[in-house]
């Protein structure tokens, strides 16, 4: 008699939430998700082995591990960032997160506002940078230094 057994793997989605990837430092929608893997018996899942969460990058597509807690975290981030969109721009978020986001695993940088960095500052058009160093984005915003696409 042949017994087949085995493992499968089954994704859950949690939710969406705005992050700021680590590996290629865009401002993207970060999948959160839940991996439990099941052991089969003929092909037929029977109980879970392991879980794991993850968030993925849309963009260069990188994977980060997180705890259970913070993806608990960021599954309540999501819902409220449902409920009030943040107002994203090619260079940035023009409104700033909630105070729950601030303390996000994936290792925040500057460049959001609300998270680290500063906010843009708005300008008419025949204003100048408020400091020296400032650049101003296609929204007609001027921004710190530090928030620049370039910047390291």
């Amino acid at each position: 008699m042949i017994i087949l057994f085995g493992t499968k793997r089954m994704r859950t989605s949690l939710g969406t939430v705005m992050l700021l990837c680590q590996r290629c430092q865009r401002p993207s929608a970060h999948a959160v998700v839940k991996l439990r893997t099941w052991f089969t018996l003929f092909f037929i899942p029977l109980f879970p082995v392991g879980v794991k969460y993850a968030t993925a990058c849309p963009m260069c597509g990188v994977g980060t591990r997180i705890d259970k807690a913070q993806a608990e975290h960021l599954q309540a981030v999501a819902a409220e960032q449902v409920a009030a969109p943040v107002e994203m721009t090619p260079d940035g978020p023009l409104t700033p997160y909630p105070s729950t986001a601030i303390a996000s695993p994936v290792q925040s940088t500057p460049g959001f506002a609300g998270v680290g960095g500063s906010a843009p500052v708005a300008a008419g058009p025949q204003a100048g940078p408020p400091a020296p160093g400032w650049w101003q984005a296609s929204d007609q915003k001027w921004y710190p230094p530090e928030l620049h696409p370039d910047a390291i």
